[in-house]
């Protein structure tokens, strides 16, 4: 009987250790993004970007100090549902463009080129819990560009040769299929690899001097 007393006082202390870990990754959280909406002074395009950026370092600064993704994108959500009421529904086409004009620029791709169309259009089918893995995960954005470039090359060859419609549609979708499980699609991943991790890392060193203290200071008040 004492035995089982003690097990039953284990897990509710544990339960309740988990339940304060809880409270307190959620704390530190809402304060984060409160900072950031509470330093809107305009509705103004430039401020919109503004905080698209700010909103960028933050999802991918707190995925790296490990929160839970589960309480970030319960917050996400809520953010960005504020800022597309106080912005208009366009706010996170925004929030990708910037981060995609990002990606590009570091990558040295024009931003008037064609594979610089492609990936914009990729990216804005990006889900909102996938975003943050273009910022920090070097496969998934390594993954992500290698098949945009495919995708991009079927389009291309398909709308050269004038072919349209939803029947033409549906052999480009089988074209692209041929080519991301092809030696090309595989080539551009591994060429691309190296670029994009030390691209990843470089953004994960920026990040590092802007978490700082950070949870310290939002316990502290």
């Amino acid at each position: 009987m004492g035995s089982i007393n003690k097990t039953i006082r284990k897990n509710l202390l544990e339960a309740k250790e988990n339940k304060k870990s809880v409270l307190t990754e959620q704390k530190i959280i809402i304060s984060r993004y409160s900072i950031i909406s509470e330093g809107i002074t305009s509705k103004s395009k430039r401020s919109q970007k503004d905080v698209a950026s700010k909103i960028l370092v933050e999802m991918v600064s707190l995925r790296k100090q490990g929160f839970s993704e589960e309480l970030l994108m319960e917050q996400e959500k809520s953010f960005f549902s504020s800022m597309s009421s106080l912005f208009g529904g366009g706010f996170l086409d925004t929030f990708k463009e910037i981060g995609m004009k990002w990606i590009l620029e570091k990558l040295g791709i024009s931003p008037t080129s064609y594979i610089s169309e492609v990936l914009q259009a990729a990216a804005g089918d990006l889900s909102l819990s996938e975003i943050p893995k273009l910022f920090s995960d070097c496969n998934f954005t390594t993954e992500f560009i290698a098949h945009a470039f495919a995708e991009g090359y079927g389009k291309k060859l398909m709308d050269e040769k004038g072919f349209d419609g939803i029947f033409m549609s549906t052999i480009r979708n089988g074209l692209v299929e041929m080519l991301t499980k092809s030696d090309f699609y595989k080539n551009i991943a591994s060429s691309l690899t190296p670029y994009v991790c030390k691209l990843i890392g470089g953004l994960d060193d920026k990040l590092e001097k802007v978490a700082g203290t950070m949870k310290d200071k939002v316990l502290a008040n």
